[in-house]
């Protein structure tokens, strides 16, 4: 070949959308585990975790790890042998998580909080050997053996040896939801995990770093909040966004990573030039009101990954003004493909599916070959290896970052959780009276809603959207709860025959139960008490619309936990009542909150 034509084909692929990350060795055979115990040997000191129920230095983590790893050996714990955790945001869920990878075990965390038909589904999918969990909790099959790390003695923490290094065997399975209600197990290796540590030092974070995990241990952001902060000597400070304190502790992070529907809620500390000097947003499109405000005086981080290539693959610094906003660039070691529907790279500029490659592209789905065969796809580029097809719709720049532009499939993210619409809607199917639900998504000014629209049988029961709200929470997590539900004679359709989802939208707002969308609260004489009105303009102000009615209720209205905890901090600030997100959730119309608030007044003024 001539020297003029290798040219020509040069430059031709570059004007293809195919991008490569910076590309450095990395320990295949890295271990989280082993290097906590590195650094509890020279700096034993060192501030590890910080949590609700307790702090932990380095030393003091490394010999619980220890110590529960000594336990979870009378298991038979190790290689490809999954071990099911869930300590919420507990100083022992770390060192769980490091005890389980010190014996090269699976750790599998589970949620308390969601159905516990979910929680079977998972325990029995994942072949647990063992549950470490607070006694009491999760009440899954009594065949699996449960321990509790804050019983063990000191006396049983001799020295464990860590595991033979097995880059290929599992490190974690997390569960995503699946089309059909049940949930997937993805799982990642040590390999994998290795090279996201190995990029995560371009981050360069600050000696002594505290960096916040506000993420629910469910999720793998948990685990990339957690290995960032360790893998650099850092401390991680586990934080619940929900606490009547979040502010405070939020205010004294150096870094965090989290949600845009989570951070929204610091925005006025933001705004005064106080928090975390270094932010990453993931989980979500970033709106470009955050980024611009959040950009400023600090490092925001736009941060882009499926659980499928080990939660992070492209990242972007982004500055104010940024328009449009990107997900930037490969992370070390990856590769970004944009290919056509016959997988050929689309040029630059044009819209195509997003195709990630490289030592960060999961194992697979646990237990479904054929769903893994059709998301992981042989990578044309490197033999023998394979590259996972995300579903999402992308372009590149010519500045070679990535624009995302929506998905190519049924699903959304919520609060950055991943949900399959085709669950939700076959979760309302079950129900009687319901003939036909179509599920999407509601945008609103910072993430999505979720929308479900049914088509109901005549005769149906008047109260059949609260039947079917109950016998969602019985089995899907709160997060794939509808926010707002509206009943149809007919789905609409668009001229090609497809849902009219722009419509079903447009037929939400109308059936809001919030009434008029104007940001102002209702006349004073709508209300019955003061309290009430405050109540109300609260409500108004987090909701973005007006709340004209004393019976309005929050779930109702589209209220979930993380508004749940806007509305808190807003009434301690409007009234100085230090409620909770409880008191909210048991009390959830405009009068009973009122009334729970007066009573927490004059309890607290009589004290």
């Amino acid at each position: 070949m001539t020297s003029n034509m290798t040219d020509i084909i040069d430059f031709e692929f570059e004007q293809l959308s195919v991008l490569a990350g910076h590309t450095a060795d990395f320990d295949a055979e890295y271990n989280l585990a082993h290097q906590v115990s590195a650094i509890a040997a020279h700096s034993p000191d060192a501030p590890a975790v910080q949590a609700p129920d307790g702090d932990f230095s380095y030393a003091e983590l490394d010999r619980h790890a220890n110590r529960i790893a000594a336990a979870l050996r009378g298991y038979a714990a190790g290689p490809e042998v999954a071990v099911g955790v869930t300590f919420g945001r507990s100083r022992f869920s770390v060192a769980t998580m490091l005890a389980v990878w010190r014996l090269g075990a699976v750790y599998v965390p589970l949620d308390p909080s969601h159905p516990d038909d979910r929680v079977a589904a998972i325990a029995a999918d994942s072949a647990l050997a063992v549950i470490v969990a607070p006694e009491g909790t999760l009440p899954v099959s009594g065949a699996i053996p449960r321990l509790d790390p804050r019983s063990l003695d000191d006396d049983s923490d001799g020295p464990v040896s860590f595991a033979a290094a097995l880059p290929d065997s599992a490190a974690y399975t997390i569960y995503t939801s699946g089309t059909t209600g049940t949930p997937k197990g993805v799982q990642i290796t040590y390999r994998n995990v290795a090279n996201l540590a190995n990029a995560l030092r371009r981050l360069d974070l600050p000696d002594g770093s505290a960096c916040g995990n506000v993420a629910p241990s469910g999720f793998d952001a948990w685990i990339w909040s957690t290995l960032l902060p360790l893998a650099g000597g850092h401390a991680v400070v586990l934080h619940d966004p929900l606490d009547e304190h979040s502010e405070k502790v939020f205010t004294a992070l150096d870094a965090i990573t989290a949600t845009p529907s989570l951070l929204s809620a610091y925005d006025a500390i933001v705004a005064a030039g106080a928090g975390p000097r270094t932010v990453v947003v993931a989980g979500e499109a970033c709106p470009p009101a955050l980024a611009e405000l959040w950009s400023s005086n600090r490092r925001l981080i736009n941060a882009y990954g499926p659980t499928e290539v080990t939660i992070c693959a492209t990242w972007a610094d982004s500055a104010a003004g940024d328009s449009p906003l990107t997900i930037g660039r490969p992370i070390t070691n990856y590769r970004a493909l944009v290919l056509d529907s016959e997988l050929k790279p689309v040029p630059i500029g044009a819209e195509g599916e997003l195709f990630l490659a490289g030592p960060g592209v999961g194992r697979g789905y646990r237990n479904m070959p054929e769903t893994t065969a059709a998301r992981f796809v042989a990578d044309p580029h490197a033999s023998g290896a394979r590259m996972y097809r995300t579903g999402d719709v992308v372009r590149v720049h010519d500045d070679r970052t990535i624009e995302f532009v929506g998905r190519a499939d049924h699903q959304i993210k919520i609060r950055g959780s991943r949900v399959e619409l085709k669950a939700v809607e076959t979760a309302a199917v079950g129900v009687a009276g319901v003939r036909q639900a179509i599920a999407f998504g509601i945008p609103e000014a910072v993430g999505m809603a979720l929308g479900l629209a049914l088509v109901v049988d005549e005769g149906a029961p008047a109260d059949l959207v609260a039947v079917v709200r109950a016998a969602m929470e019985d089995t899907l997590p709160e997060f794939m709860i509808p926010s707002t539900f509206v009943c149809v004679d007919a789905i609409p359709l668009t001229v090609n025959g497809k849902a009219d989802l722009a419509a079903l939208q447009q037929s939400c707002l109308r059936e809001s139960p919030a009434g008029d969308t104007t940001t102002a609260a209702a006349p004073a004489d709508d209300f019955v008490t003061a309290t009430e009105l405050a109540v109300a303009q609260v409500w108004s102000d987090v909701f973005d619309r007006r709340i004209n009615s004393r019976t309005a209720h929050f779930v109702e209205l589209g209220g979930h936990s993380l508004l749940a905890a806007r509305v808190v901090r807003g009434i301690g600030r409007s009234l100085g009542a230090a409620v909770s997100v409880r008191d909210l959730l048991e009390h959830p119309t405009v009068a009973e909150f009122a009334a729970t608030v007066d009573r927490i007044i004059a309890e607290a003024g009589s004290h």
